[in-house]
């Protein structure tokens, strides 16, 4: 929460104003020391992830880029673990002791940073597809979860175009 906005009461998100994602220059030298002390454990990270929306960790890891590729490979962790039911037809977590993403929140995280500034909306994008090719580029459902994340989210960005 400090990362993304000191003081104030004006609420998360960028309508804080300019100093909303940008911070001022005070914060710059907080940011560091608590990013190096957040990214130093994996546990400390995956904790912090899990309690924070997508919509917000999406704009820290755009806002600070030392955050966006261990969000993207705890993201990937998390989604290597989920299971496909048929019988259900749907993902669910394989390891149930752990503190973990279900489908829809993996998929609404990937979509969030898809959907961020250039360069991150790209590269996880990009990201995406290199671990569908790395599962076997299947281009059926049910088969890879980085199959149907990556059709979840081109789909999602298709109907924002559209709008």
């Amino acid at each position: 929460a400090l990362l993304q906005q000191r003081g104030g009461d004006e609420g998360w998100g960028e309508s804080s104003g300019e100093e909303g994602l940008r911070g001022r220059a005070g914060d710059r030298h907080v940011a560091g020391p608590l990013l190096s002390w957040l990214l130093e454990s994996p546990e400390r990270f995956s904790a912090f992830c899990l309690l924070l929306p997508g919509s917000l960790l999406a704009s820290l890891a755009a806002h600070y880029s030392q955050l966006s590729a261990p969000y993207l490979d705890l993201l990937t962790a998390w989604g290597s673990r989920l299971l496909y039911d048929p019988l259900q037809g749907r993902w669910d977590n394989s390891c149930f002791d752990k503190a973990e993403l279900s489908w829809e929140e993996l998929r609404e995280r990937f979509d969030c940073l898809c959907r961020g500034p250039a360069p991150l909306g790209g590269q996880t994008q990009a990201a995406l597809e290199l671990l569908k090719a790395q599962d076997g580029d299947f281009h059926v459902c049910g088969l890879s979860v980085w199959t149907d994340l990556l059709m979840e989210v081109e789909k999602s960005l298709r109907k924002e175009v559209e709008r």
